[in-house]
């Protein structure tokens, strides 16, 4: 099945909307150790579980991350958008893809640290 040039561009921009904030960007990065309870990425951004989930939600409905339940824990997990390799990753946003060296901190790339 071909997919139309329109769902492309959606799937895109809904991509681009999930990568485009500093805590989304960590939360992907986190995952790429392996999955990670909410709790887990809670405590280690410092950030209340409401603002996760909010956060969670935009990188679910960017087809970024997905999430399961196991007992009372919500296990999130990076979807196959994400690509890795020896050399270090590829994330496919639709219309284009993004790739990291292995060596490279992805929030450094997009949010350098501020110099006063």
């Amino acid at each position: 099945m071909k997919v139309q040039p329109h769902s492309l561009i959606q799937l895109c921009l809904k991509r681009v909307k999930a990568v485009s904030d500093k805590i989304r960007w960590t939360v992907i990065e986190m995952l790429m150790d392996g999955p990670k309870t909410v709790g887990e990425l809670a405590k280690e951004l410092g950030v209340e579980h409401s603002l996760l989930s909010h956060h969670l939600k935009i990188l679910r409905n960017g087809g970024l991350v997905e999430s399961s339940r196991a007992g009372k824990s919500v296990i999130c997990k990076l979807t196959d958008a994400v690509a890795f390799s020896d050399a270090g990753w590829e994330l496919d946003l639709g219309c284009c893809r993004l790739e990291k060296a292995a060596s490279t901190p992805l929030a450094s790339i997009f949010f350098p640290p501020v110099k006063n």
